[in-house]
């Protein structure tokens, strides 16, 4: 009788098989009694790339080996790294330039240090179904880590309470210091009534907000920095710059010292959060010196796009209201016509 085979997936289809793990997964998986001990043992470099060659890297989003798998990537940009840390940050930036996944890689470590361990990050887009996809993004990463892939909880319910279930929008993050009180990090879309009633919260990492209109900016801001009130919490914001108006242009001009004469009709700022960020500008042409866009990517969207979207999307460069770009079709998958 011939051997059989069969392959194992995991809950978002993903192909386990040739894991060399795959038996203490499955354990982590379906065996209510096991749990993951030693790992306030272990050591998690604060250097953004030490961190990063320790993860595994994170593979090229275009460059192959000669076995058609990707070029790992071991080392950040210079604009990754500027907005790496515990401090607010708003990055103006291009598309395309690996923003949102560094930012999200520096929410989840940040659940693995003791200052944060215990404590709930958002993770925010402009929409819920955009916030899902990232985290899904997310999770994706930290499993094919060789080291941090434990530091995930699979199945909360067989660990902690029954209530608390492993979903879409919630990823479940170990805290080493006291296992009954992990850390959450949670995909939110830009809806005000959904940012509050969160306690707990001291990390919030916002992304491509300047998409919501101004007016739910501004009771979506509000809801947010709320939340961090108690907890002297950090916000990190990464976005394409978009029309001159909003809560995310309002802390660009608090940075650069712009008056703007419709300060007042904006979020009360109690605490002058705004005056607290660090700014970062990326625009496609820092991709291309990092390696991260080619040249022709960028003329191929020169010729697409009209100066002003062009400019707005990928050059960092704000706009006046009335050349505001807008397809409704762009807002919802995020990729503003320019794949």
């Amino acid at each position: 009788m011939p051997k059989q085979s069969f392959r194992i997936h995991d809950d978002d289809g993903q192909y386990l098989g040739e894991d060399t793990d795959i038996i203490q997964r499955l354990a982590i998986e379906f065996l209510d009694e096991y749990k993951v001990t030693g790992l306030e043992n272990i050591e998690v470099p604060d250097d953004p790339d030490e961190f990063l060659k320790d993860f595994g890297g994170l593979p090229h989003p275009s460059k192959k080996q000669e076995d058609g798998m990707p070029v790992m990537i071991t080392e950040w940009t210079w604009y990754q790294k500027e907005s790496w840390g515990d401090f607010n940050s708003l990055q103006v930036s291009s598309n395309k330039v690996g923003k949102t996944t560094s930012h999200m890689m520096n929410t989840f470590h940040s659940r693995l240090k003791k200052r944060h361990a215990g404590f709930d990050a958002m993770l925010v887009a402009q929409n819920q179904k955009i916030a899902n996809d990232h985290l899904l993004h997310l999770k994706r990463l930290i499993r094919s880590s060789p080291k941090y892939w434990q530091f995930v909880i699979e199945r909360p319910e067989h660990e902690l309470f029954k209530e608390e279930k492993s979903k879409l929008e919630t990823l479940y993050v170990r805290n080493p210091w006291d296992p009954l009180r992990p850390s959450r990090i949670m995909a939110l879309g830009g809806s005000e009534a959904s940012a509050y009633s969160w306690k707990n919260v001291d990390w919030i990492h916002m992304s491509d907000v300047t998409q919501l209109t101004s007016t739910n900016q501004k009771l979506f801001f509000g809801a947010l920095f709320s939340r961090l009130a108690n907890t002297d919490g950090i916000a990190k914001i990464e976005t394409i710059p978009g029309a001159k108006e909003g809560e995310v242009y309002r802390i660009y001009r608090e940075i650069n010292h712009i008056h703007s004469p419709t300060d007042d009709d904006l979020v009360e700022d109690d605490y002058d959060l705004a005056s607290t960020f660090k700014y970062v500008e990326v625009t496609i042409d820092d991709a291309i010196e990092a390696g991260l866009v080619t040249e022709v990517y960028k003329k191929k969207m020169m010729k697409i796009l009209d100066k002003n979207t062009f400019d707005q999307i990928f050059m960092a460069k704000w706009v006046e209201v009335e050349n505001q770009w807008y397809d409704e079709e762009w807002i919802q998958t995020a990729d503003y016509g320019a794949d």
